[in-house]
């Protein structure tokens, strides 16, 4: 089987349709192995800092719950999309599973986080007076990132709620993206050449 026609078979197996300008190649064989779309980034944008006002007021402790969730439905899907990893970016397949088995981590880690957002209470020089630290979301957070590898499986793992790829997009976006989706920002990733 070409990887191509196993690309097909995997982005079916996991109910993605791919299509849309940007192509993606294998390093297997040079083939074209499927497409995804360009998106608008001042749309994208535009509905962060929408979906960021109700988004904050969800409790960090539900907030680390869809986190959860979204760890759950990689480990579901782990051998098809570390097998699109490998299709994409000619990984052998035990490096591929260690790159979906990062992106779980970096879930369970910021799942750990959602129920750790306290302050500080700091004695005061004044009587009768305390200082107090407390945590308030920032905003919508933009990651940009350079990491163009990957294209189907940042969009598989997009149908799945992530938006992420490659080593670097990983490092990069789940470091910044879930913490900060727990802190109740927002988060949209962009890739930039």
């Amino acid at each position: 089987m070409s990887p191509a026609e196993e690309a097909r078979q995997v982005l079916d197996q996991l109910g993605v349709e791919p299509g849309g300008d940007l192509v993606s190649f294998s390093p297997i064989d040079g083939s074209e192995i499927g497409r995804v779309s360009v998106g608008d980034p001042e749309a994208v944008c535009a509905r962060a800092a929408d979906a960021f006002l109700g988004w904050r007021t969800v409790p960090a402790p539900r907030r680390g719950e869809l986190v959860r969730l979204l760890g759950e439905e990689l480990r579901a899907a782990k051998e098809p999309l570390a097998r699109l990893v490998t299709l994409e970016a000619g990984k052998i397949h035990a490096e591929s599973l260690g790159e979906v088995q990062e992106m779980i981590d970096i879930c369970d880690f910021a799942v750990g986080l959602s129920r750790q957002l306290y302050g500080l209470t700091i004695a005061s020089e004044r009587r009768d007076h305390r200082m107090m630290e407390q945590w308030h979301p920032l905003g919508p957070v933009l990651v940009i990132s350079g990491a163009l590898s990957g294209l189907l499986w940042r969009d598989t793992a997009g149908a799945l709620g992530v938006a992420v790829s490659g080593r670097h997009y990983t490092s990069i976006g789940l470091r910044v993206g879930l913490p900060a989706l727990i802190a109740a920002s927002a988060v949209v990733l962009l890739l930039r050449p």
